[in-house]
């Protein structure tokens, strides 16, 4: 579907009435609804409803591992998304993992992991200038990470690209209260081969002990 194509009834786009009218299902976030149009339009007669039959959809993932709910919805483009006629239906499967892919896994079902690094900015290329920001004081479970109180913490990144990796690890700056920080440019950060670009980063907080594990994509 065109993107920003309006969903009549309540005249936002479709992607946006349907999160509003149907959610998420178990997703905690990074997921968003995407909308198919058929080419052809069907107009069955009264006498035929309700209708029924067999969709089939393949789909290309992408380079991570990670755990999800996939969400399902069919319905007419004139009418939207309208209770009181039965105009549409919707259903959430099983959450499924992908696999095969790089990286640790990433579960996207359930309750939203704690903000123990975040990156800006939020959308980038692999040419620009990042920061990675490290919070030890947030854990999983409401607890702290093993890194609360270190006197010098590491950032160990590895950028994945077509045929191998390279890792580099680089001490970051602390800003106090256990709040650190490291700004890399990730086409000069890592060497790479002649020609090969960056698919992924996977990287760690450490000192001579302990680690956490992160990545970003």
């Amino acid at each position: 579907m065109d993107e920003g194509e309006i969903e009549m009834f309540g005249e936002i786009p479709w992607t946006e009435a349907l999160e509003s009218r149907v959610g998420l299902g178990e997703n905690y976030g990074l997921v968003e609804w995407v909308m198919f149009k058929a080419t052809e339009v069907y107009n069955p007669e009264p006498e035929y409803l309700p209708l029924s039959g067999t969709v089939n959809i393949t789909l290309t993932v992408g380079p991570e591992n990670l755990i999800t709910q996939l969400g399902y919805f069919v319905g007419d483009a004139k009418w939207g998304i309208r209770d009181y006629n039965k105009n549409f239906a919707f259903f959430f499967g099983e959450c499924i993992e992908v696999t095969g892919g790089i990286g640790d896994v990433k579960n996207l079902c359930g309750v939203a992991p704690p903000e123990t690094s975040s990156v800006e900015p939020e959308e980038f290329s692999w040419n620009d200038i990042l920061t990675i920001s490290f919070d030890a004081t947030l854990g999983e479970g409401n607890l702290s990470t093993e890194l609360l109180g270190a006197s010098n913490v590491l950032m160990c990144s590895t950028a994945n690209y077509s045929g191998g990796s390279d890792e580099v690890c680089s001490e970051m700056t602390s800003l106090g209260n256990d709040l650190w920080e490291l700004s890399i440019w990730p086409t000069g950060h890592f060497d790479l081969p002649t020609g090969k670009r960056i698919t992924s980063i996977n990287y760690n907080f450490q000192n001579s002990e302990q680690f956490v594990l992160l990545g970003i994509h």
